[in-house]
C-alpha cells in the first residue's frame, strides 16, 4: 500500500510518500521533503503551492511510480477552522489531487483508487504510533509540559527510529533539523492510519 501524506502548513509543508509493507524493515520512504510556500500575498501563496504540487506530480510519475507502483491513498492532515492559513493549504492540496484523479487518474493513482481513498485525517491518529516502548506517546506527554511539543517530538523520534532501523537516515540530509518533526508528522500519519484505522475496515 503506497501513501502520499501531507502535514499541512505554509512555511513548513511536509510531504512523505511511503510504501507500507508487511514488516517495518520492508517499508520504504520513497520521497520526503519540507517546503516553504508562504508569501504575504495570498495569490502568490496559492501559486507557490500549485508549483510545488505540479513538480511533485512529475517526480511521482517519473521517479516513483515507474519503479514501485502508483499511489493507493492520499492522506491530508485535518486543520481546524481557526487555523485558516493551513486550512487553505489542505483544501488546495485536496482540490489539486481530486482534479488530477478526475483528469489523469492513470498517471498518479493505482487502478483501484476511489474517492474514498482521499482522506482528511485528524492529528490524534499519530499518537498511537510507537516503534518501541520508550517511543509511546504517553512518555512524551510525561516529559514535556506542552502537549504540542510532546506531539512533535513523539513523531520526530519515531521517524528517526525507523530511519535508523532501515538504514535510511541519509534521507534527512537535505531537510533542516528544525523541520524533522514536520516530516515526522507526515510519516507517523501514514503508520497511524494504516495500522490503527485502515485495518479496522478489513
Amino acid at each position: 500500500m503506497k501513501y502520499l501524506s501531507f502535514d499541512c502548513a505554509n512555511k513548513s509543508l511536509a510531504c512523505c510518500v511511503l510504501e507500507v509493507c508487511d514488516t517495518l524493515i520492508k517499508t520504504k520512504i520513497e520521497y520526503i521533503k519540507v517546503v516553504n510556500v508562504w508569501d504575504d500575498n495570498p495569490v502568490k501563496r496559492y501559486s507557490l503551492l500549485n508549483k510545488y504540487l505540479s513538480n511533485l506530480d512529475e517526480i511521482i510519475k517519473t521517479d516513483i511510480n515507474t519503479s514501485s507502483g502508483k499511489i493507493d491513498r492520499l492522506l491530508i492532515e485535518y486543520q481546524m477552522v481557526a487555523n485558516d492559513k493551513s486550512r487553505c493549504v489542505s483544501q488546495q492540496i485536496m482540490y489539486h489531487y481530486v482534479n488530477q484523479f478526475n483528469q489523469n487518474k492513470d498517471d498518479l493513482f493505482s487502478e483501484n483508487v476511489s474517492y474514498d481513498d482521499f482522506v482528511i485525517i485528524g492529528p490524534s491518529i499519530k499518537n498511537k504510533v510507537f516503534l518501541s516502548d520508550p517511543l509511546r506517546h504517553q512518555n512524551f506527554l510525561a516529559k514535556y509540559s506542552s502537549r504540542y511539543t510532546a506531539n512533535k517530538n513523539h513523531c520526530k523520534s519515531n521517524l528517526l527510529e525507523y530511519l535508523k532501523q532501515t538504514d535510511q537516515i541519509h534521507l534527512l540530509k537535505s531537510i533542516p533539523k528544525k523541520n524533522w518533526d514536520d516530516v515526522g508528522d507526515a510519516f507517523c500519519q501514514v503508520l497511524g492510519y494504516h495500522y490503527f484505522r485502515d485495518n479496522k475496515k478489513k
